[in-house]
């Protein structure tokens, strides 16, 4: 996604404070830990202002004392469990970072719906503040991730959560019209779709196991005519894009930088 040269100095800036989290003595590059160097805490609930839990895998050093570290915080739509998101833990939490991987609302393990940027300024600053409460947090917390996960960092920064040290977004943007939906007016047509039905196929899996229960079709006779999942059956085609992805139509909807970006 490109950015606007107003957008590159003020990524910058943000990047460069993330270097006020304390940075303790660093490994060799030959040193390799072991799990018993790691304490991890999988589906960790965080609850956001509105009552919807949001799930994260919690990494921090296996640590005997009572110490305090910072905390590494990655919030992904693309599934907290992925190896590209969790590689870092294993550089990073021997050298003395807390780091928590979250999915963000309505994705995977996160309760509630699923809307691209609408809700990352609020749940962004509730779960720096969490993170930041924890009993093994020093109390500064950073951000780092690329694409969609840099997005949310950027969103984090604009509510200002008071425990927010630095922020480390990559190959993303601050504008979501104009270098991410739309480029110089003109419909993103591969990127926008392709995202969507990306974005989508967890959407749908989501529904379908909403709509899963064996019981609900015991009683069906003949049995030939045993219904799988729970609803009569999925629209189909752009009706289904509407279900499941509103947010598309709404880009297509807004061609114009307006008060929906």
């Amino acid at each position: 996604m490109r950015l606007s040269r107003t957008a590159v100095p003020l990524l910058f800036v943000l990047a460069l404070s993330i270097t006020q989290l304390t940075f303790p003595e660093q490994l060799s590059a030959q040193e390799e830990p072991g799990s018993s160097d790691i304490i991890i805490q999988h589906d960790v609930p965080m609850k956001t202002r509105d009552g919807v839990n949001l799930f994260a895998d919690i990494y921090r050093p296996n640590s005997s004392t009572n110490e305090k570290f910072p905390v590494i915080l990655m919030r992904t739509p693309y599934d907290k469990n992925v190896s590209w998101a969790v590689s870092p833990v294993f550089k990073m939490v021997p050298r003395g970072y807390v780091v928590i991987i979250q999915d963000v609302r309505g994705r995977y393990t996160s309760e509630g719906e699923w809307y691209p940027f609408r809700h990352e300024q609020a749940d962004g600053y509730d779960t720096v503040e969490w993170a930041a409460a924890l009993p093994y947090s020093n109390g500064k917390v950073g951000m780092i991730g690329a694409s969609y996960v840099g997005a949310t960092q950027m969103q984090a920064a604009i509510a200002q959560p008071p425990h927010l040290a630095g922020i480390a977004p990559n190959v993303t943007a601050s504008n979501y019209h104009d270098g991410w939906t739309y480029q110089g007016g003109s419909f993103e047509q591969w990127f926008d779709q392709n995202w969507t039905s990306q974005l989508a196929g967890n959407t749908l899996q989501r529904l379908i196991e909403e709509n899963t229960d064996a019981r609900v079709g015991v009683p069906t006779l003949p049995l030939a005519n045993y219904p799988v999942f729970n609803f009569a059956q999925l629209p189909a085609d752009a009706q289904l894009t509407a279900s499941i992805a509103p947010y598309y139509l709404d880009w297509l909807s807004h061609p114009d930088y307006d008060d929906y970006w």
